[in-house]
C-alpha cells in the first residue's frame, strides 16, 4: 500500500514539472495515467492543445502545447510534441488533437462519428471526456 502510495506521489510530482514548461511529451500504458494528464491540462494557461496517439495495445504518446500566442499554434506545437516522442518511442499510431483549450477537438469528433480514426482512439476520447470537461 505505502508503495502504491508512494509510486502515485512520485508520478503527480514528475507529472506537474514535466507539465510546466510550454510544451511537453509524455508516453505511458495505463490509461489511468492519461485522466491524470487531462485533469492537469485543464488547469494549463491558454492558448492550448493536447494531442493523443494510441497503438492498438494500449501504449499511448501524447503532446501539450500551452501559452502559446493562438490555437493554431498550440496545435500545430503539440502535434509536432507528439510525433516527436512517437517517433522516440516507436510508436506508429498517428497523433489527433484530443482537446483544444477544455474542449474536445471537434473535428476529432466528428471524424470519430465518420469511423475516419482508429475505434481505440475514440474510446479513448469518449473515456476521458469527464475529465476534460469536468468539474
Amino acid at each position: 500500500m505505502m508503495h502504491r502510495m508512494a509510486l502515485g506521489v512520485i508520478f503527480a510530482v514528475c507529472l506537474a514539472a514535466a507539465l510546466s514548461c510550454a510544451s511537453n511529451t509524455y508516453s505511458g500504458a495505463n490509461e489511468s495515467d492519461f485522466d491524470q494528464v487531462v485533469r492537469h491540462y485543464r488547469t494549463l494557461e491558454s492558448p492550448k492543445a493536447l494531442v493523443l496517439a494510441t497503438e492498438a495495445d494500449g501504449r499511448w504518446v501524447y503532446g501539450v502545447r500551452f501559452a502559446g500566442d493562438s490555437r493554431e499554434q498550440a496545435v500545430e506545437e503539440a502535434i509536432d510534441a507528439c510525433r516527436k516522442k512517437s517517433r522516440l518511442d516507436g510508436t506508429r499510431a498517428r497523433c489527433i488533437p484530443f482537446a483544444i483549450e477544455n474542449e474536445p477537438a471537434p473535428d476529432t469528433r466528428k471524424d470519430c462519428l465518420k469511423g475516419m480514426i482508429p475505434s481505440q482512439r475514440c474510446a479513448m476520447q469518449r473515456r476521458h471526456y469527464g475529465a476534460l470537461t469536468g468539474p
